[in-house]
């Protein structure tokens, strides 16, 4: 009897050490595959936005003022707490159209971009032919441009003194000397061009002179716990699960060797906007002044509660912190 209840004795301390080693174990694995489906989110999160950061303005170098990035800071639903949105944009094409004919605010006209009205008028005129097949060539470029994308592009005009709009633009009204719709061809070629734009209402007035460019557009923000990524103003894609909150600033630098001011809304509209207060962030703020991104990611530690993986996972292992470049603003 003696002999068996040390045996049980014996078994139980050694089974006890055993269990022990396979707790240890299976905590050490849990925690590692945690930190790896952590890590593997978090490195998807920055291998989407920050390509898009450096590229950000690419084609929109004609004046710093211009809208390549925007950057706020929205309250997350049924919280108290704020997450971060950015929008970043290009251009998809070097060519761009020349508005012909003002635009006045508060209509739905076609923004003209081809006039043969006056022959004096170089700017405007159809002037480019090659091959000659009766299209004007800037405008069968970024016609087949806008085919090849599904038919519509989100556009942006520019009143070259900081003001614009967004638009869609869907299709050409082209026009013959008569006034009557007609298709380019050898030995023809358009009176007039117009781009149709789903009946826009136009914000403001533009003068002719004004530019049109075709705009890639791709916002980031987290809507219920995933990172989205919005293409134009409209397609959403779900790019990584159970992200909890971006915290994006920019840093900018007026000149050399100045002031950094770190913003948490770009444009900044008021002084209250970055730290220290930006001057006169209405009249003196350019997107070509802004010294870098930086971006911090926040996730969740993931939905299978058998892993106890919440009680695993630290603070540093669900958040990381990048800066990024964007690389088009050394083009002013």
């Amino acid at each position: 009897m003696l002999e068996a209840l040390a045996t049980l004795l014996i078994g139980s301390i050694i089974l006890s050490f055993a269990f022990g080693g396979f707790l240890s174990t299976r905590k050490i694995f849990l925690s590692d595959r945690g930190k790896l489906e952590a890590n593997q989110r978090l490195r998807t999160v920055f291998t989407t936005i920050g390509p898009d950061i450096q590229q950000t303005g690419e084609g929109l170098v004609s004046d710093p003022k211009l809208p390549a990035i925007e950057i706020k800071e929205v309250t997350i639903p049924h919280s108290t707490n704020k997450t971060s949105e950015i929008i970043l944009r290009k251009a998809i094409s070097p060519l761009f159209f020349n508005l012909c004919t003002d635009i006045t605010a508060g209509t739905t006209s076609y923004p003209n971009v081809i006039d043969n009205s006056d022959p004096n008028d170089n700017f405007c005129k159809v002037n480019d032919y090659q091959p000659i097949d009766g299209w004007p060539d800037t405008v069968k470029i970024l016609r087949d441009l806008r085919l090849n994308k599904g038919d519509k592009l989100y556009a942006y005009i520019y009143n070259k003194n900081g003001g614009g709009e967004f638009f869609d633009y869907t299709g050409e009204e082209i026009l013959g000397a008569d006034g009557n719709a007609m298709t380019p061809s050898v030995g023809t070629s358009p009176h007039t061009v117009n781009l149709k734009t789903n009946n826009h209402t136009w914000t403001r007035n533009y003068l002719e002179g004004s530019v049109i460019y075709l705009i890639d557009e791709r916002q980031y923000r987290v809507v219920n716990n995933k990172l989205q990524l919005v293409l134009n103003n409209s397609q959403v894609l779900d790019i990584v699960e159970n992200v909890d909150k971006l915290d994006i600033t920019a840093t900018l630098q007026k000149e050399v060797g100045g002031t950094e001011y770190v913003c948490r809304k770009i444009p900044p509209t008021a002084t209250g906007d970055c730290s220290p207060s930006f001057p006169d962030p209405a009249t003196e703020y350019s997107w070509a002044q802004i010294k870098s991104i930086n971006v911090t990611a926040k996730i969740l530690p993931g939905e299978d509660s058998n892993s106890n993986t919440a009680a695993i996972l630290r603070e540093e292992d669900l958040t990381l912190t990048q800066k990024f470049f964007p690389r088009n603003r050394l083009s002013f």
